[in-house]
């Protein structure tokens, strides 16, 4: 959605530019988001904050290939970005998928993988128009066979399953917009 302040066709001055990214990052600054790296001791969160666990002793699961560690959002086990087959690049290139190579060392799960192949837009050379749309692509890549996963608790228990698998015909999307 398009601002009514912002107007096609006119350019911005880099001096501008700049003077409006620092007034947005000190505004941020002054809300306080409240994201923290550590649950608050001996309180519950206030209405709207957002905490934050990301430790290597904290959000740790086994996988078939091997463990991976993720974070804790609000109570919420996070995993982003684990492979669920290896890798088609080069000569696995429009085979079936393979199982993916199991690793030793416990694999970090922060932040996504690759998303697939595709043309750049337009819009990403335009950063304007980038902010305004909020895109979040992440890097295109061929290794892009990853699954993202979000469970309230590492019990054991079985859960729903929601699959979610974009489209864009190879031209947009990605599994985390």
């Amino acid at each position: 959605m398009k601002s009514s302040s912002v107007q096609t066709g006119k350019s911005v001055s880099r001096r501008a530019l700049m003077q409006g990214a620092a007034a947005l990052a000190g505004g941020t600054a002054a809300l306080g988001l409240g994201c923290r790296t550590a649950p608050p001791e001996k309180s519950e969160a206030a209405a709207g904050e957002t905490i934050i666990v990301a430790s290597d002793s904290n959000a740790v699961t086994e996988t078939t290939s091997g463990k991976v560690w993720g974070f804790t959002r609000n109570g919420i086990q996070t995993f982003k970005g684990i492979p669920y087959a290896a890798s088609p690049e080069g000569p696995a290139r429009f085979l079936p998928p393979a199982k993916p190579k199991p690793w030793a060392e416990t694999r970090s799960a922060m932040w996504y993988g690759k998303t697939c192949p595709q043309v750049p837009r337009a819009g990403w050379e335009n950063d304007i128009e980038s902010f305004l749309s909020q895109w979040d692509d992440g890097q295109p890549g061929e290794d892009c066979l990853r699954v993202n996963v979000w469970s309230p608790a590492l019990d054991g228990k079985k859960r729903p399953v929601m699959f979610w698998i974009h489209g864009g015909g190879f031209e947009a999307g990605s599994g985390q917009e």
